[in-house]
């Protein structure tokens, strides 16, 4: 199994690939592929949420269940006295809720 990418940074681009991805199919394909898309929606905000996690200093784990990588980052948010990954992340990076 190939190592996950530990950068923040790292974890933006590869996100950001997949909406691109998804933007892509969404505007040019016919029929618009669907499942596809949601795929690679998903798979985006797996990223995101990796990143995250690597910002509060905890591992990203090697899932790909988003309820679990929530539940991950609110823990761990927990035992750094904030409310939710959302408060966290528009704290944080407040463009990604504009």
């Amino acid at each position: 199994m190939a190592k996950q990418t530990n950068s923040v940074e790292d974890w933006r681009l590869l996100a950001e690939r997949d909406l691109s991805v998804a933007e892509y199919l969404a505007a040019n394909m016919v029929p618009t592929p669907t499942q596809i898309i949601a795929y690679h929606c998903q798979q985006a905000a797996e990223k995101y949420l990796k990143g995250a996690l690597v910002v509060l200093e905890e591992e990203p784990p090697y899932i790909h269940d988003l309820d679990e990588l929530c539940a991950i980052a609110d823990m761990r948010l927990v035992l750094l006295h904030t409310h939710t990954i959302k408060d966290f992340l528009a704290k944080e990076i407040p463009e990604l809720f504009q």
